[in-house]
This record gives C-alpha cells, structure tokens and sequence, in this order.
C-alpha cells in the first residue's frame, strides 16, 4: 500500500466507508494514513451508494476540472 495512485494522484476517493466496521477497516487511521501519504493532495471518505461525499467529489471537480466554464 502506499503506491503511486495513492500518493500521487490529484484527488482520492475512499469509498464504500459503510462497509468499515464489518471488514475490521478504522476510518480514523485511514484517515491519518492518507494524510501522511497525500501531504496536501486531496481526498475524501464517501459512501456514494447512499450519495454521503458525493457533494465533495462535485464540487472538487467543478473547481478542477471545469475551470475553464467559469466567467
């Protein structure tokens, strides 16, 4: 773990976050975990089965990838 999709990529998405407690995953030391591996870069916990981040993937995408859409 800690490859360069992790590392590297611009924004990552940690999904399926519901499914935590029943495969022995802490959120809380992923949560450290990608801090440590990202620095700076971005990323997001989301359950988007059930829409929870999705709202933080829209608005990091209309701020990364339309830019040029806006005035």
């Amino acid at each position: 773990k800690g490859g360069p999709a992790i590392r590297f990529s611009d924004l990552m998405i940690i999904n399926k976050i519901e499914l935590a407690p029943y495969v022995g995953a802490d959120l809380e030391v992923m949560d450290r975990d990608s801090k440590k591996m990202r620095e700076e870069r971005p990323f997001v916990f989301c359950d988007l089965k059930s829409y929870k981040g999705l709202e933080d993937v829209i608005a990091w995408l209309e701020k990364e990838c339309f830019f040029a859409l806006n005035p």
